[in-house]
Parts: C-alpha cells; sequence; structure tokens
C-alpha cells in the first residue's frame, strides 16, 4: 500500500493573496508537485467550511479540511469527521464583555453566522482585509450551538479580557480581529485528529498568522509566508515570498530541488 504524506494550508496571504483577492498564478503548479512527490493536500483555516471561498474550494480535489481552527474537521466530500462547541456560558460571558467594552463580536453557530451587536471601525477593517462583507446583525438564542467567536477591535488593543474567559482559546492577529475557540482547540488539532483517523505521522505545513502556530511549530517541515509574525518565522523550517508573489510555488522548488 502506498504510504501517503500530508501537506496542511492557510487559506488568507497563504493560498490566496488578500489583496487583490486573487489565487497566485504559480499555485497549481506548486500543488501538482507535491502531488507527484506523494502528498495528500489539505486546508486548515480559521473560516467556517462554507467560509472557504468557493474559488478556493473548488481548485484543487483537497483531501480533507479542518475549519475553525480545529473544532470542525470534515472529509473530501464535506462529511463532518469532528464537531466541538463552546459551552453556551462562556459564549455569554464574551458577549457580555463585548457589549462592555464596544467589541463587535461574531457568532459562528451550526445555523450560520451572524454579527452580535453594531459595527465599529474594527470590525469594517476586518471585512476589508477579507474583501468581503460584513455579516449582518443576528439574535442569539438559546438553542444555538456556537462553534466559534470572532471579536474585532483596533490593532493596537489587547485581548486579555476574552483570554479570562473560562473554556475560550483566544487567537490575536497582526490585524483587526482575534479568533475565539474551545479552550485547546488548534489547527494543529485538527491535524491530530486527523493523524488519528487516517494513520499518518509526518506533515508539512504553509501559514502566515498567528492561529497557523501551533500547526507550524509541530510540523515536520512549517513553511512562513514574508509577512508572517516574527515569532511564526521563529519556529518554521523555512521563509517564503508573499503569497501574491508565488511563496508556495517557490518554497515547493526550494524543498524538492527542483530549481
Amino acid at each position: 500500500m502506498k504510504q501517503y504524506k500530508y501537506a496542511f494550508f492557510d487559506i488568507d496571504n497563504t493560498l490566496t493573496d488578500n489583496k487583490t483577492n486573487t489565487i497566485p498564478s504559480k499555485l497549481r503548479d506548486a500543488l501538482d508537485l507535491l502531488e507527484k512527490e506523494g502528498f495528500r493536500l489539505s486546508i486548515a483555516t480559521g473560516r467556517s467550511y462554507d467560509g472557504i471561498p468557493e474559488a478556493v474550494r473548488n481548485y484543487y480535489p483537497w483531501f480533507s479540511y479542518i475549519a475553525y481552527n480545529g473544532q470542525l474537521v470534515y472529509d473530501r466530500k464535506g462529511k463532518v469527521l469532528r464537531e466541538l462547541y463552546i459551552p453556551n456560558a462562556s459564549a455569554k460571558e464574551a458577549m457580555r464583555l463585548a457589549d462592555q467594552t464596544g467589541t463587535t463580536l461574531e457568532i459562528k453557530t451550526s445555523r450560520g453566522i451572524y454579527r452580535y451587536n453594531d459595527l465599529t471601525p474594527a470590525y469594517e477593517k476586518t471585512y476589508r482585509f477579507f474583501n468581503m462583507e460584513p455579516w449582518q446583525k443576528g439574535i442569539y438564542r438559546e438553542d444555538d450551538k456556537v462553534i466559534a467567536l470572532m471579536a474585532s477591535r483596533e490593532n493596537n488593543e489587547s485581548y486579555d479580557d476574552f483570554m479570562k474567559i473560562d473554556h475560550l482559546e483566544v487567537f490575536p492577529t497582526e490585524h483587526n480581529y482575534a479568533d475565539i475557540n474551545l479552550k485547546g482547540m488548534s489547527k494543529y488539532e485538527g491535524i491530530r485528529f486527523l493523524k488519528e483517523y487516517y494513520g499518518f505521522d509526518r506533515y508539512l505545513a504553509f501559514g502566515d498568522s498567528s492561529n497557523d502556530y501551533e500547526m507550524l511549530k509541530n510540523a515536520d517541515i512549517s513553511v512562513a509566508m514574508r509577512d508572517a509574525d516574527q515569532q511564526l518565522k521563529k519556529v518554521c523550517t523555512m521563509v517564503t515570498d508573499g503569497a501574491g508573489d508565488n511563496g508556495i510555488y517557490h518554497a515547493v522548488l526550494k524543498l524538492f530541488e527542483k530549481q
């Protein structure tokens, strides 16, 4: 039986160039090279499965998907392999804190995604980064199963207060938002689940943001994009060019000595 290797990719500013909202011109060449080297290719994102841009999902026959920083894991057909939720008491405490501090909070549930409170300039900046329209305001229901949250503040503001809430894991980014997930969750926890499910040991990973840290730190080969946080770069095997400059392609050429 063929022994496959595995590779995991962040989306924003890794698989895609958020400045131009495009997929790098040589990404397909890079993915084809990895496939020839025996890799099964998967996405690992802080987004929901439905929030993965259609252009990305249809770009390649991805082997699996890790969404919401590890809380939801899907196979290649979109079948849920694992699904975990934030306790409602913790989610409600985050809502109270958001109200007290004027922080826009986004709620991601099993019935959809909505904005809990009013728009702020920080939240608008967040969605300019994503090149998307902000979510509409919705109403929290007691029967909502909360998968994840996202808080938006100005870049110089801390999320230490959210970090004090029980059962929450907070991932501040270099932009105007922080992903908030179930305590102990990370993209690596999703990978660890898949390692047991599919029976593999080694993997390669590409990323650029703080929620990629555990995934990159635990990878056998890890690649940080050029604009990644300095702490992220310190744990990586290699730093490559930015997404818009075909960073994944150049990294793959170096890793497999194709140039």
